[in-house]
Parts: C-alpha cells; structure tokens; sequence
C-alpha cells in the first residue's frame, strides 16, 4: 500500500472515529432534565441544591450524593471547613444510561464527614452542549453538621 493510500486509509478512519465517538451524544438527548448535583438526606430533613438554603444537619442522618450527568460520568464531590480545614471527597458511580446517578449508592453517614460547616462543591460532566466533555465545578452552597 503506498502513502497516498495510507492517507486516504487514515482520514477515513479518523472521519469514522468522529462519528463514532459523538454516539454518547444521541444518548445525551434522552436525559430528560438539566445537569445538576445535590446532598440529599435520609431521613428527609433537606436538600443541598444550588440556589437552594443552606443544610444543616445531625451527625446520624445520611447523606447522598447524586445527580444528572453526562451519561456514563460520575460526579464528584469536596467538602472543605475553612474554620477547621477538613476536608471531605466523595465520588460517585458512574451515571447510566439516563444521565442520572442513582442515590441507592451513594449513602454516607452524616458522622463520616464531621462536625463542622462546609462549602460544597462538586465537579460533573454536563451533557448540554458539551462536546469535548469537559467538567464543570459547581458550588452547590454550605452543609453544616452538627452534634
């Protein structure tokens, strides 16, 4: 095979590869909402979300930690106490196939993380308008978790 050949044969397998590899993106259109993450509770006692208020919660809730990605993504999670400068990091499950990270999962003890108040951050892959699927950071807001 000459390097013309091997030119054309190149270029054919990149421009096949592009197409392949922007197949995610079909799937992305199935999400059905916006990206977003959140700390949710159980028992319910509120919701980290952003724009929301500030969670304040006890050392024996559970929190998890869940949301809607990229599909196949997963999100991930810091919690930093700039008073005590601990620091907690959580990253989830992968995301099926409808964007979402099923909460099922995602459980932690209130009392892992510690006393303290949090700035919530959390990293994700959007899948509106993200070809390259580059993460976003996200401040969600302030968990505080008491006694």
């Amino acid at each position: 095979m000459g390097i013309r050949s091997r030119a054309v044969l190149a270029v054919a397998m990149l421009t096949a590869s592009v197409v392949i590899g922007s197949g995610p993106a079909i799937a992305d259109t199935t999400c059905g909402q916006p990206t977003h993450a959140l700390i949710g509770t159980s028992p319910n006692v509120g919701t980290l979300a952003v724009g929301g208020p500030p969670l304040v919660v006890s050392t024996g809730i559970t929190l998890y930690f869940t949301g809607v990605v990229h599909s196949g993504t997963v999100a991930r999670f810091g919690l930093y106490d700039p008073v005590s400068q601990r620091r907690f990091f959580y990253s989830t499950h992968a995301s099926r196939s409808n964007c979402v990270i099923h909460l099922e999962e995602e459980m932690v003890a209130a009392s892992t993380i510690g006393v303290g108040s949090y700035e919530a951050w959390v990293m994700v892959v959007r899948w509106e308008n993200n070809p390259s699927h580059a993460e976003t950071s996200i401040l969600l807001g302030t968990l505080t978790v008491n006694q």
